[in-house]
């Protein structure tokens, strides 16, 4: 994918994250217990101005990884979350997103973002199929998927921790129907 190709959805659109998106809103939502509740590498340590860099550069010139900034018509050209497609096989790719700007949350755009993502990358012949694991507790993250045409298809239980205490990871996949 060429770095300046952009996905549009309505009013929302994607494109490669790039270091000149990284704004003060960005860094402080990763430090947000409430915008990171769910992201356990970056809810482990202080996120910096660096430290942001650093991901975004790791990303960029991953073979295996495209990191996409998420933007919306009325976000005054800063994206407002990220959505990432890893390659983790030859035929599946792994996908998370993070909603970070509060305003734009129950507004269905994570559900846009997930679904545009997934149909760009299965007709790209990136993969043959996306999976995404998600807490259970992550209520809001099982309904954009789900509402994005993603099925259940397992359960992993007692293997994953949230917080300190164990918890299921429920484990959802999507392919062109």
């Amino acid at each position: 994918m060429n770095t300046e190709d952009v996905i549009s959805i309505e009013e929302v659109y994607l494109k490669i994250l790039k270091p000149e998106d990284i704004h003060d809103g960005y860094i402080d939502a990763l430090n947000d217990p409430v915008d990171n509740k769910y992201l356990d590498d970056v809810k482990n340590s202080l996120q910096t101005y660096s430290s942001v860099l650093n991901f975004i550069t790791t990303n960029l010139s991953s073979s295996d990884s495209l990191l996409f900034g998420i933007w919306h018509k009325k976000s005054n050209n800063k994206n407002i979350g990220t959505i990432k497609l890893r390659r983790s096989s030859e035929e599946v790719c792994d996908i998370g997103i993070c909603l970070f700007d509060k305003i734009f949350w129950n507004k269905k755009i994570g559900t846009k973002a997930i679904k545009a993502l997934s149909n760009w990358a299965l007709i790209n012949s990136l993969c043959n199929k996306i999976v995404a694991g998600i807490y259970i507790e992550n209520k809001a993250s099982v309904k954009s998927f789900i509402n994005a045409g993603y099925v259940l298809f397992d359960i992993n239980s007692e293997k994953y921790s949230l917080n300190g205490r164990v918890t299921n990871v429920l484990f959802f996949e999507y392919t062109l129907k």
